[in-house]
């Protein structure tokens, strides 16, 4: 129903976000919830949250399916080969398929909640943020403001959906109907490969991730980076990306909060 939470349980994957769209759309509010969390962690999140439902990456289950036991509904994604015979998990898939258009039009207002995002619990039990649909769609107003971004850019998602930043970028992209890659984990090399593979115009990183592209970049033979003319990073200053003689495109710093994830933007100068 209406107002009802959902976890969402699950590194970066396509479902991500039809998910977070099919969610907001039905009223319901997403619970993203990040995959490195222990037990107990996610049992707190699920009791303080409320949610009634979980949809989980088949990758997550075995570490998790104990805390879901009660809940109404337990989506897995990717379950097909994973989930065997089982009447708690139902496959993605199979359940959109059984699905049809809603009977009726639900009355969603801009300042009703869409999202509560949990902090990282650095000082005490993690805190649930709210966010609402006019909320996020101011957060991806000002994104693509600040990186000038347009409809032909094709995005890397490297940082995860579940944090502030990887939630608002993704809102930011598909609203301006661009073409998003997505990686499931970061890796350097294969940042590398996809950008000069798929022509990537602008991807987000944290400085320790831009750092070991960096590295790569410098140390080994000479790629073709041209495509990429935008970096997005936040959390700490990052110098070499101005020393780097073999990725000349601008980057923009990004200061992320779980209840604002642009506090703060500063183009580059």
């Amino acid at each position: 129903m209406p107002g009802d939470r959902v976890l969402v349980i699950a590194r970066n994957c396509i479902e991500w976000p039809e998910i977070s769209f099919g969610l907001a759309k039905a009223g319901l509010i997403a619970v993203p919830v990040n995959v490195r969390l222990a037990v107990d962690e996610v049992a707190h999140v699920r009791d303080d949250s409320g949610a009634r439902a979980a949809i989980v990456h088949s990758d997550q289950l075995k570490k998790f399916i104990g805390e879901l036991c009660e809940m109404a509904v337990v989506l897995g994604i990717d379950g097909r080969r994973t989930l065997g015979d089982t009447d708690l998990v139902t496959d993605y898939e199979t359940a959109l398929a059984h699905t049809w258009p809603a009977p009726r039009h639900f009355d969603i207002s801009p300042d009703d909640l869409a999202v509560i995002l949990y902090t990282s619990g650095t000082t005490g039990r993690p805190k649930g943020v709210m966010h609402t649909h006019r909320g996020l769609l101011y957060q991806a107003a000002d994104t693509n403001l600040v990186t000038e971004a347009n409809r032909s850019d094709v995005m890397l998602a490297t940082t995860p959906f579940f944090t502030a930043g990887g939630m608002v970028r993704t809102v930011s992209w598909l609203y301006l109907g661009q073409t998003m890659v997505i990686h499931q984990k970061f890796d350097p090399q294969a940042v590398i490969d996809e950008i000069e593979h798929s022509r990537i115009t602008f991807t987000t990183f944290i400085p320790t991730m831009l750092q070991r592209t960096l590295a790569i970049l410098e140390e080994g033979p000479r790629r073709d980076m041209s495509s990429l003319r935008r970096i997005s990073y936040g959390s700490a200053q990052c110098h070499r990306v101005w020393r780097a003689g073999r990725w000349t495109c601008s980057a923009a710093t990004c200061s992320n909060a779980t209840d604002s994830p642009s506090v703060a933007d500063r183009p580059p100068s």
